[in-house]
């Protein structure tokens, strides 16, 4: 079938560039530091020797404020890192409320991280007694995975390549980079992938792998 009128042609290479260079494009790089900075805010202290220490251990409260600086730094990052959003708006951004009285950006967190500043809360407190950078990453990995797997799925939609009429240029994309960079044509063979969802899968994990920095 020919394509139709009008119909914009797939630009592999520069979408393959785009998929590889997503984590430093999307600022995916900043989060796990920005968010680990916070948790050394709360965690920091000064002993009676003047020595800078931090601690594992939080009370009540200490829990919650930690939880709650932890999620306005998700907004943060979506907004003024991921959709470079001016500090102005931000700011006014924070104030608005729905008809719930639920703040905005705590929605667009919900969105972006699937999860709400409650669950959080109630994380941290199941963690307070033994909470140190480890634990928190791990807590976190799921709201961060998810944050770049919505992104991921963004640029994908962006440029068509989740409607399945797109499946067999999607195919010779990655034949295309199979013969690039000389990989294996037995594990990539392309003519063993049928489903939309796996032809999409291969494509972005090869674009990913060898054009990251391209």
């Amino acid at each position: 079938m020919s394509k139709k009128k009008g119909e914009p042609k797939l630009d592999f290479e520069k979408i393959s560039k785009e998929l590889g260079n997503i984590r430093q494009k999307q600022h995916m790089d900043q989060l796990s530091p920005a968010l680990t900075d916070v948790y050394i805010k709360h965690s920091g202290y000064t002993d009676e020797k003047g020595v800078k220490r931090f601690k594992e251990e939080f009370n009540d409260k200490e829990a919650k404020g930690l939880a709650n600086d932890l999620y306005d730094a998700l907004g943060y990052h979506s907004h003024r890192r991921v959709f470079s959003m001016d500090k102005k708006t931000f700011g006014k951004l924070k104030e608005f409320k729905d008809a719930n009285g639920t703040p905005y950006m705590d929605g667009v967190i919900n969105h972006h991280y699937d999860i709400t500043r409650k669950i959080l809360e109630k994380t941290i407190d199941k963690h307070k007694t033994e909470l140190d950078v480890g634990r928190l990453q791990q807590i976190l990995q799921e709201p961060i995975t998810h944050h770049a797997n919505l992104l991921h799925q963004g640029l994908i939609s962006k440029h068509g390549l989740d409607d399945p009429k797109h499946a067999n240029s999607v195919k010779k994309a990655i034949d295309n980079i199979v013969g690039k960079y000389n990989l294996s044509k037995k594990k990539y063979d392309t003519s063993k992938l049928h489903s939309p969802q796996e032809i999409l899968q291969t494509y972005s994990k090869l674009a990913q792998e060898h054009y990251k920095k391209d």
